[in-house]
């Protein structure tokens, strides 16, 4: 079924929740680099199945664009907001509320408030998924049909 490439991101993200709290949490750094294999892999879930849908819902000659656009999106949001972000929460914690070390945990946690929207988010488009595949392959499209239909246009051949 064509859907779990949205479904499986969803369950990574949704998993990802307790487990990284697990991880953030442990009493010491051995448990805590213990639980975060599995964080590590529930991380990386999303990629594949997500380049996977990128490159079958654009014509060939515009991959390589999907591609980068992809790249520079989880780059600038993940690697250059992210950590930003949280450093940011985790020194008003410190200093506002007085947390001490303890305020970089509470810092990554509240990173994962993502995950859920994230994964409503892929639920929901595993619902258009399928008939956006079967449209690339007709030259039609769901977006397109809606569109049509908001404006009272008749479809597109």
């Amino acid at each position: 079924d064509r859907r779990w490439y949205c479904w499986l991101p969803a369950l990574a993200s949704f998993l990802l929740l307790p487990v990284a709290m697990l991880q953030y949490f442990a009493a010491d750094s051995t448990r805590s680099l213990l639980f975060a294999i599995l964080p590590s892999i529930l991380f990386q879930i999303y990629l594949a199945p997500g380049v996977a849908m990128a490159q079958s819902l654009v014509p060939p000659s515009m991959r390589a664009f999907t591609s980068a656009v992809m790249v520079m999106t989880v780059n600038i949001l993940g690697m250059g907001l992210g950590p930003v972000t949280t450093g940011a929460i985790s020194d008003l914690l410190s200093a506002d509320f007085n947390l001490g070390a303890d305020s970089l945990r509470i810092a990554l946690a509240s990173t994962l408030v993502f995950c859920l929207p994230a994964a409503v988010l892929f639920v929901r488009s595993a619902h258009y998924l399928p008939a956006e595949l079967d449209g690339r392959a007709t030259g039609k499209n769901a977006r397109q049909e809606s569109l049509s239909v908001l404006r009272g246009l008749p479809e597109t051949p």
